[in-house]
């Protein structure tokens, strides 16, 4: 457990630096306040992980199911509550850095495959 609690803070950690990183070391990173619209698209995206990790977290519990993201699967129930826990702070804070006008894309593109998950969690019986 130690050791994917570790494999998945490194990732984390890579993941933050690289998006910190992005904009080049002579330009700061702007911050952008989070508007009213921003609030819909941050609770749904919130919304659709907190399904999807419950429905992973239930998948690795029961041995009737077999979760088919082996990164997930390794990291027991513990982790991939961490990990899911993680993913949704790491959203809202490059949220704050995104530009306005780029938002949109940002919640469609981080909300669908979660819609994905939890559709095919449902398809295969599994309930939240």
């Amino acid at each position: 457990m130690l050791k994917n609690f570790f494999r998945l803070a490194t990732v984390l950690f890579c993941f933050f630096f690289l998006a910190c990183c992005a904009s080049g070391p002579t330009k700061p990173l702007t911050k952008y306040p989070i508007t009213r619209e921003d609030t819909v698209g941050l609770v749904t995206f919130n919304t659709l992980n907190a399904i999807d990790a419950i429905q992973t977290v239930e998948i690795l519990n029961n041995p009737v199911y077999t979760e088919l993201t082996p990164f997930l699967a390794e990291l027991g129930p513990e982790g991939a509550l961490l990990f899911f826990v993680g993913k949704s702070i790491i959203h809202y804070k490059m949220t704050e850095y995104i530009p306005p006008e780029h938002r949109r894309w940002w919640y469609l593109g981080s909300s669908v495959p979660s819609a994905v998950a939890v559709g095919v969690n449902a398809s295969n019986g599994v309930g939240f």
